[in-house]
């Protein structure tokens, strides 16, 4: 059967395991023989895969198109395909570009125990700087589940970060139900919330508590890390009601790094 090549394919961009993306170019025909990628303004840079299925890491990307990408900043890719016509290779029609984004960098977690109003305090280190941190969303995990979301915020030195608070009743009891006792957390663009970065180092909350307070957990999953750090102990304090005036109360910092 002799098929004339009218139609251009669909680039779908989806993300994958250790902030890389998966790209792959939708052909409207079955008995393709091949794809073609490349980035935009750079067809000397076409990429073949008979699978029409692309892997691409930031590493990749800067590879790609010989300059240095920083994340979050959209790279443009175009695809295309061949089928055969009388036994030759026949090139379709381009896609539109489509914009690639990836987040590779593991964002840091900092988690601290507030005794004195019986709150945990957990910070997720967005590694953007500049302009490129804002519109960016992080995820807070007990164990594998999704436990809450947050928004960024500008720090002074520049830096970016979200801020999760959640009392020690209510994140006990979540771990518990989970059967994990870590916390870990990631980020993504407001406006591409499926394209997500790693996930940080996970982070044991019991650690932060004194014996006396630790909760009975079996572990489902024995690879969670523990913090670098030492273990510090807390002495709780009955709970008060904050007001606008108290002073941050002496805590517990661990960093991972």
């Amino acid at each position: 059967m002799c098929l004339s090549v009218v139609d251009a394919p669909q680039l779908e961009v989806s993300p994958a395991e250790g902030g890389s993306v998966q790209l792959d170019c939708k052909a409207p025909y079955a008995g393709v023989s091949q794809c073609f990628f490349y980035p935009e303004g750079n067809r000397e840079k076409t990429r073949p895969s008979p699978s029409c299925r692309l892997s691409l890491t930031g590493a990749d990307l800067n590879i790609w198109t010989g300059r240095s990408y920083r994340p979050p900043e959209p790279v443009s890719v175009i695809c295309f395909y061949a089928v055969k016509v009388s036994g030759r290779d026949k090139p379709s029609p381009h896609s539109p570009p489509t914009p690639v984004i990836l987040l590779d960098q593991k964002p840091k977690m900092s988690v601290r125990y507030e005794s004195q109003y019986d709150e945990f305090t957990a910070e997720c280190e967005i590694p953007l700087s500049g302009s490129a941190g804002a519109g960016v969303g992080c995820n807070l995990y007990t164990g594998p589940r999704l436990y809450r979301n947050s928004e960024s915020r500008s720090g002074r030195s520049g830096s970016w970060t979200c801020r999760f608070t959640a009392s020690k009743t209510d994140l006990l009891n979540r771990l518990q139900s989970v059967r994990s006792r870590v916390v870990s957390c990631d980020y993504s663009l407001t406006s591409h919330p499926s394209t997500r970065s790693p996930p940080s180092l996970t982070y044991d909350i019991t650690k932060l508590l004194p014996p006396s307070f630790q909760p009975s957990v079996t572990e489902e999953d024995s690879t969670a890390a523990s913090p670098a750090s030492s273990t510090r102990s807390i002495t709780p304090t009955p709970p008060t009601t904050r007001s606008p005036g108290d002073p941050t109360s002496a805590s517990v910092t661990e960093m991972l790094t």
